[in-house]
């Protein structure tokens, strides 16, 4: 897990830092295109709650939602992001309020993954019930928390300030950067905990599985190849920027299906249920 976490971040780190490609730019991208890459996240996220259902039938819905809550959130560096914000910035009382809309966001989201997962017994209607559930996401829980936390964040204006370490960063921003990316190296491995015996039962095939699985949670494989176009830069450095997250994405969930596959008690799966849909 360690060599996961070093190797995976240090591909952002040494693209940003050391190859000096800019920070990809997500403004001006469309309501539709943050739209299909929510869909694919959602998509990705029923499957793997469909799989690991029979273990967490043992916890109530609402532990349920918990736990899938968790997952996706640190395996979207939703913490950590707050965290980083605060080491940049020192502002952690602005950064903290900031970053709760996008928490009670991502809360609703997986509430409704779990509660609308089990009436869909078919992947069709799961890639139906993703759209649906996206569509909501983005044209009224993300506008509606938005309007409902702008008194607060403005109540809490004067907190905020610009960076206090500047570009490129040193070991103060570099050392919490790597600890804290512990949070997605972890919901990673739980992640494979709840999946892996259900994958398919050849190990190249498997690790493609659940890559993509991890990719598409994360939401980081679709922006270099459909971000990059809205991007004021020339597309090919556009690309570039925007793979950086790929990269390391990819690097995060192979590394976990090799950590996975070596380490687990049986490497062979017990039952592969993500070649199928489930009523097949």
């Amino acid at each position: 897990m360690v060599a996961t976490l070093i190797v995976s971040l240090s591909i952002h780190v040494v693209m940003l830092q050391v190859l000096r490609i800019p920070f990809p730019d997500f403004a001006g991208v469309s309501a539709w295109a943050s739209l299909l890459n929510t869909t694919l996240a959602v998509f990705a996220l029923m499957i793997v709650y469909s799989i690991a259902q029979p273990r967490l039938a043992q916890f109530s819905k609402a532990t349920q939602c918990v736990i899938v809550f968790l997952l996706y959130a640190m395996l979207k560096e939703s913490f950590r992001g707050i965290l980083m914000n605060g080491v940049v910035t020192t502002g952690w009382g602005f950064d903290i309020v900031a970053g709760l809309p996008g928490l009670v966001y991502a809360f609703i989201v997986t509430s409704l993954v779990v509660i609308f997962t089990p009436v869909l017994r078919r992947r069709w209607a799961e890639g139906v019930g993703a759209v649906a559930i996206a569509g909501i996401a983005i044209f009224a829980i993300r506008p509606a928390l938005g309007g409902a936390f702008a008194p607060v964040l403005k109540a809490v204006e004067h907190l905020n300030h610009d960076e206090v370490y500047s570009f490129p960063y040193g070991w103060q921003v570099l050392v919490p950067a790597y600890l804290t990316y512990a949070e997605p190296v972890i919901a990673c491995m739980f992640t494979a905990a709840l999946v892996w015996r259900h994958l398919s039962p050849k190990p190249g095939i498997r690790a493609l599985q659940f890559s993509m699985l991890i990719l598409l949670i994360r939401g980081m494989l679709l922006p270099t190849f459909v971000y990059s176009f809205y991007s004021k830069s020339k597309l090919p450095m556009a690309m570039l920027s925007q793979s950086q997250f790929l990269f390391e994405t990819l690097a995060l969930a192979l590394l976990t299906a090799l950590v996975w596959h070596f380490s687990s008690s049986s490497g062979t799966p017990t039952k592969p249920v993500l070649a199928a849909s489930k009523a097949d």
